[in-house]
């Protein structure tokens, strides 16, 4: 699979319980080209799909009843054992240092405000995913090359004593 087709695939959560921004974050990711895109308007429902569904990103809103996007965070790290950095992009009218602070110390990717652009939308969104893909690939890489290691004859060490010099 290329990597355009392969970020194309990924999983997209949107979460926001404003209705219309859930709309039209899912016209604007479809028609960006992105195959698999589920929202959610009540955060509750959205850390089940979380968990069921183990995105590879969630677009975020802060501000919900009942669950906030912090809560929201703070639950996918320490219930649902999702590791920092978060695949999560804030969408949020609340730029102020406290929350941004906030919402990099539960390790957040990235932050939009709104109202948003949705061009910028659509490349941090890309971006993001180019990065997680990217990172998977290093992981894959890394375990592939402990397989192999593992699979050489061991080495005897320099200054071992089965260090044996034959002259003919």
């Amino acid at each position: 699979m290329d990597e355009i087709t392969d970020v194309m695939g990924s999983k997209i959560l949107v979460v926001d319980d404003e209705p219309n921004n859930v709309v039209l974050l899912e016209r604007l990711l479809q028609r960006e080209g992105y195959k698999n895109v589920t929202s959610a308007v009540n955060p509750r429902l959205g850390l089940d799909m979380v968990k069921n569904d183990q995105p590879d990103i969630v677009l975020l809103d802060l501000m919900m009843p009942e669950i906030d996007g912090f809560s929201f965070m703070e639950k996918m790290a320490n219930d649902l054992g999702y590791k920092t950095p978060l695949p999560v992009l804030v969408l949020t009218a609340d730029m102020t240092p406290e929350s941004m602070r906030r919402s990099m110390s539960l390790g957040v990717y990235d932050f939009v405000t709104k109202p948003f652009d949705p061009d910028e939308v659509m490349l941090r969104v890309r971006n993001i995913l180019e990065s997680l893909r990217l990172s998977r690939e290093l992981s894959n890489a890394l375990v592939a090359l402990k397989e192999l290691e593992a699979k050489l004859p061991k080495l005897p060490e320099e200054d071992s004593s089965e260090n044996i010099i034959v002259i003919d």
